[in-house]
This record gives C-alpha cells, structure tokens and sequence, in this order.
C-alpha cells in the first residue's frame, strides 16, 4: 500500500537549504512523509526480519516508511541493506 505525501511548507524549505547549502528547488521538490496506522508493527518486522538490534530501530523505521511508500533511500549507510522490500541507492558512488 503506498501513501500519500505531503508537500514541505515553503519557509521550513527555504531555511533548510540554506542550512544544508542545497538548491531551494531540490528540496521544493521533496515531499514529507507521515507515519501510517501499522508503522510500529513493520518497523518491528523489518527488525526481527533482518535480525537486527535495537541499534538500528531508526533505520528500520526510515526502511518502513520507504517501503510502505515505494520510495528509494539515499544513504551510504550499508545496514539498509538489511532490510527487504527497499531501493537504495548510494549518493558517494558513480
């Protein structure tokens, strides 16, 4: 099941990519994603499925949220790849 996004309020975007020093339309662009009724119950599948500790409840809960919404994850971070059911991609390698 994919969810609907919502798009990011202006100001917050605009604040970010200075922040962050990236383009304000690149992150125009994004869209926030919320949590959904059952997020506790995949994230908790995506932890025993992948036989990981407590450690990477945060991971879990960003491989959920992407796969609930069939979104790909933009990491260097090798642990997402524990997790079944997502895309990622590695932002560093050509």
């Amino acid at each position: 099941m994919h969810h609907q996004s919502t798009p990011h309020p202006g100001g917050f975007v605009d604040v970010l990519s200075v922040y962050i020093g990236a383009s304000p339309g690149c992150l125009k662009r994004s869209r926030m994603i919320l949590p959904f009724a059952g997020i506790f119950q995949k994230v908790k599948n995506m932890l025993r499925i992948s036989h990981a500790g407590s450690n990477l409840t945060t991971d879990a809960h960003i491989a959920a949220l992407a796969a609930d919404y069939g979104l790909i994850v933009f990491t260097n971070d090798t642990d997402f790849a524990r997790f079944p059911g997502i895309q990622i991609a590695n932002p560093l390698k050509g």
